[in-house]
């Protein structure tokens, strides 16, 4: 990933996106903003009890860097679920509580409408960012332990096949900050979840027992809906930042408790 700095704000991008001089994407850090205690600094999540005027303030910051007014950074309503939506050229043209609606237990968003900052927010769970450079399609993906069994990346990838007709080995896609299979220790029910979802070759890839502990490669099991889905394995990067080993750069919900804040992952079609 590609590391970046301005005054305070710190943020990276995926090489392979980076690439791309018609879209803006972002993972944001926990630095640059105006959250204090645990949400500390660049919180971005409106829903985990940090001050609503220093969210805003963080938003703005966001928004700034992209290069758009705050109120088009999207954001959907994340439920650990397999939902999918598309961001729509009249979605400003929707009430303000026809646009609640429509972010309402979602975890993927998907658009072809330039100047829209679609994004997820994470502490811990994986993020992901998928683009389309023929048809010009972006998505932003949330995929924890549970959106990851309901194969939530593979969903979008189809999503985005068969509403936008994008060809899967076109796809860009970013594997993004998350918990790391280092650390990410699970009970036996998120195992058998995985066993039943997965095939033994890839079970060995993602369940790892260290004595009697199991640990999780989230960023493996999406990485193998991805490439199932038709992506290219050269068009995968994953981040391989841990949020939880990196309290100065990121939130994590499992060290700090969920009333911590967010960082998000987000992406733009600029042109």
């Amino acid at each position: 990933m590609i590391k970046k700095e301005k005054n305070d704000f710190v943020w990276y991008q995926f090489e392979k996106l980076a690439l791309r001089p018609d879209i803006f994407h972002c993972i944001t850090t926990r630095k640059g903003g105006t959250s204090t205690g645990t949400y500390e600094s660049l919180n971005l999540s409106f829903n985990t009890g940090d001050e609503r005027e220093n969210v805003k303030k963080n938003r703005e910051k966001l928004a700034a860097a992209a290069g758009i007014k705050p109120e088009c950074l999207i954001f959907p309503r994340q439920v650990h679920g397999d939902t999918i939506k598309t961001i729509p050229a009249d979605f400003f043209t929707l009430s303000p509580a026809g646009r609640e609606h429509l972010l309402e237990q979602t975890d993927a968003l998907v658009t072809d409408v330039k100047g829209l900052c679609i994004g997820v927010l994470a502490a811990d769970c994986v993020p992901l960012l998928l683009y389309d450079p023929v048809r010009k399609v972006v998505a932003a993906v949330h995929a924890g332990w549970r959106g990851t069994t309901a194969f939530i990346a593979a969903k979008t990838v189809f999503y985005m096949k068969e509403r936008f007709q994008c060809n899967p080995s076109e796809i860009i896609a970013g594997i993004g900050p998350s918990i790391s299979p280092d650390v990410y220790e699970v009970g036996a029910e998120v195992v058998e979840c995985f066993q039943k979802q997965y095939g033994k070759e890839e079970r060995k890839k993602i369940i790892l027992q260290k004595d009697a502990h199991f640990y999780l490669n989230l960023w493996e099991a999406n990485r193998i809906q991805l490439l199932q889905q038709g992506i290219l394995p050269d068009h995968i990067e994953i981040a391989g930042l841990c949020t939880y080993q990196n309290p100065s750069l990121f939130y994590s919900a499992r060290r700090s408790g969920m009333r911590t804040g967010r960082f998000a992952a987000g992406i733009m079609i600029k042109n």
